[in-house]
């Protein structure tokens, strides 16, 4: 349970770097501006988003990447990843809280 808790904890820091690079793009530009998961992905490895892509459409399904995995690419990073870490967290304390039989 501690692996699954600490991978929660890494979705919300990830999602308040997140937050906070939009507010300095917005206290600079005057413009708030929404970065979503699919820029970041591609900004921190974009090779990897090609190769996903490729390998989705070629050995899964096509209609799988689109529309499926390219909304979620378009979704909010900040938003969807503390959402995730959220439900991940609470759910592990529910769980942990359980007595033992």
């Amino acid at each position: 349970m501690l692996i699954i808790r600490l991978i929660g904890w890494i979705f919300v820091i990830a999602a308040l770097i997140i937050l906070l690079i939009e507010l300095r793009f917005w206290f600079t530009s005057g413009e708030w501006h929404l970065i979503p998961i699919g820029q970041l992905w591609y900004q921190l490895h974009a090779e990897s988003l090609n190769i996903a892509q490729a390998v989705i459409q070629r050995y899964l399904h096509p209609s799988i990447w689109d529309p499926w995995i390219v909304a979620i690419l378009l979704t909010p990073g900040w938003p969807t990843f503390s959402t995730i870490g959220a439900v991940i967290i609470i759910l592990c304390r529910v769980t942990s809280r359980r007595p033992e039989r």
